[in-house]
């Protein structure tokens, strides 16, 4: 087990381990930083922060003297698994914590980048495209260069015409970064593409993938922790561009989406459904994006920064909870498994009428995942549609179709922490050949 996830269930924090991550990090950038600080960073209760110290010690991490400091050992965790082998240490944290320094820093950048903003390619007005200003890709790049945790991350741009990945790339090469598998570009314009691989003369590689945002994503197998995209203008295409992000968005990733003003009624039904999807509104940013053409939006957008996350009612608290003290004398939540839920759309008509097809498919992701039956039972409706529910010791395996609407809806309620969500939806989606799918994942706790 990771020394973090063990710590994090040790001091019963409900959160993930990413704000561990963060409380690590400023103790590694820090000679001694304050726990009430601390804690404000990691956005976590005084409490918590004291007790992560303490583990931190138990752990090696930490040592106390007149005032806790970072051992070897946890330097050395930070610079591998955090990925801060050769990041000048003291000129990130001089950017990270100076608002000025971190513009000038990327103002001085994109000067070295003018030529390939000024002969990048025109804007393809038919796939809604309008170049944001070099100003707005330095603020972009400046909110996510100020996420500590950024040099473990993957980035991917969902569309890049404003060539934020470039500035990006460019930032963390000079602030020492080598990883090469950190940023990419999905588009669907060919030589937008190739400018950026050919502009990008960095040490940071820049991997570029063909995408129409129409069509299904064809590397399965990948994830980002962060995703950047400013979306066709219509709701459509931003709500396309939404349901494609969270495909291959990890768990409390991040979106960095723009998009302009709405009528009220629109903005609300957008919304609804990226809250559908278990997306947070983290902050909205009012006209933070500014465009060098973009008359239809009035040449500017707002950002809305989304986090994926996962919340179950039982995670709650009941009325009589309502105030600190009546908290405290409650007993600690338990946590007893995690509900995945799988909508699958545009799915194969005849994979999803027939009760023994269901069935199998049904079967073939049990045998894979090592899942343990106790018993089954499905039911062939007419005319058409499959109802069925495998009972399994780990807890239930359900499926409802709807043939006429090429629709299935399959939820997944196990105990066991080993089970990867992402791998069951990409074998899910394989077996009802589902072209556009999404799941959502609820913790069941005591």
């Amino acid at each position: 087990m990771n020394t973090l996830e063990g710590i994090r269930k040790d001091i019963g924090l409900s959160q993930s381990i990413e704000c561990l991550e963060k409380g690590l990090v400023y103790l590694f950038l820090n000679k001694t930083i304050a726990t009430k600080e601390l804690a404000k960073k990691m956005e976590v209760p005084v409490p918590i922060a004291t007790a992560f110290k303490k583990e931190l010690v138990k752990h090696g991490f930490l040592k106390r003297e007149s005032f806790y400091f970072m051992t070897l050992q946890g330097k050395k965790y930070v610079t591998q698994h955090l990925m801060y082998q050769g990041i000048d240490i003291d000129f990130y944290k001089t950017i990270l914590n100076c608002d000025e320094a971190m513009d000038s820093f990327l103002y001085n950048i994109s000067g070295s980048l003018q030529e390939y903003y000024a002969n990048r390619p025109l804007a393809k007005v038919e796939i809604d495209q309008a170049h944001a200003t070099i100003e707005t890709s330095i603020k972009r790049v400046g909110l996510l260069l100020k996420d500590p945790l950024i040099f473990s991350k993957t980035v991917a741009f969902m569309g890049d015409d404003d060539l934020t990945s470039l500035l990006l790339a460019q930032a963390l090469s000079n602030l020492g970064y080598t990883n090469s598998g950190s940023i990419y570009v999905f588009d669907i314009d060919r030589e937008l593409l190739e400018f950026i691989a050919l502009s990008n003369r960095c040490s940071v590689k820049i991997n570029i993938r063909y995408q129409d945002f129409r069509e299904e994503t064809k590397d399965s197998n990948f994830s980002a922790d962060i995703i950047v995209t400013d979306p066709p203008y219509t709701p459509a295409g931003l709500l396309a561009f939404i349901i494609k992000s969270h495909e291959i968005i990890r768990e409390n990733g991040m979106i960095y989406i723009s998009f302009s003003h709405k009528t009220p009624q629109i903005q609300r039904y957008l919304q609804d459904k990226i809250n559908e999807l278990g997306y947070n509104f983290l902050e909205i940013k009012p006209n933070f994006n500014k465009y060098v053409g973009g008359s239809v939006i009035g040449n500017v957008s707002n950002l809305y920064i989304l986090q994926r996350v996962s919340i179950s009612k039982s995670s709650l608290y009941s009325k009589n909870d309502i105030y600190t003290q009546d908290s405290k004398r409650g007993k600690q939540s338990q946590r007893l498994g995690f509900h995945s839920l799988y909508e699958l759309r545009d799915c194969n008509e005849m994979m999803i009428s027939n009760v023994k097809n269901v069935k199998e498919a049904m079967y073939t992701v049990v045998d894979k995942f090592k899942l343990n039956v106790v018993t089954d039972n499905f039911h062939q409706f007419s005319p058409y549609g499959v109802s069925g529910v495998i009972v399994l010791k780990e807890s239930h395996f359900t499926v409802h179709t709807w043939p006429e609407c090429n629709y299935a809806a399959i939820d997944l309620f196990v105990c066991e922490d080993t089970i990867n969500e992402k791998q069951v939806m990409d074998t899910l989606r394989m077996l009802f050949h589902s072209k556009r799918h999404a799941y959502t994942t609820l913790y069941r706790e005591s």
